[in-house]
């Protein structure tokens, strides 16, 4: 899922800028990195979001074996015990959105007051994915890929 935040990122920087850095003595990472903030941070606060979610496999593996991680903690507090110890986990919870907004104002005032656009000149084609695109449009492939979007959504 990451993938998708990433990929059009790594498409949209042109080559041409890394090696007029390079040719300036600069590191390609010094153009790159930058490009690329948005995209990496974006992800970053996504996976975090999705560690912090995780509940079922946790839940159902960790705890027969003691072994307990944020969500499971805040599960148990309120559903585990003869006693249902609600306020525990609501500030468990509430500390669980705290970071998650932190996260998030972090990615603002580090991308506040910047512009991402990639200005390129005319030698800039882009990486194109038109392979895909007539793979998908053409007759041949239809029962493959109907065949391989079901296994998808079966698995």
């Amino acid at each position: 899922m990451l993938f998708l935040f990433i990929h059009p990122a790594f498409l949209a920087i042109d080559s041409t800028l890394e090696e007029a850095a390079r040719m300036a003595g600069a590191n390609g990472w010094r153009i790159n990195l930058p490009l690329l903030m948005p995209a990496l941070l974006a992800s970053g606060i996504l996976s975090f979001v999705v560690a912090m979610e995780s509940f079922e496999i946790p839940q159902l593996l960790g705890t027969p074996a003691n072994i307990v991680v944020f969500t499971t903690r805040i599960y148990d507090l309120a559903y585990g015990g003869r006693v249902s110890n609600f306020g525990a986990a609501t500030v468990l919870a509430l500390t669980l959105l705290v970071l998650t907004g932190g996260l998030i104002f972090v990615q603002a005032r580090l991308l506040r007051g910047r512009s991402y656009t990639t200005v390129s000149g005319r030698g800039f084609k882009g990486r194109s994915i038109q392979w895909v695109i007539r793979l998908v449009r053409s007759k041949r492939s239809e029962l493959p890929m109907t065949t391989l979007i079901s296994l998808i959504f079966l698995a």
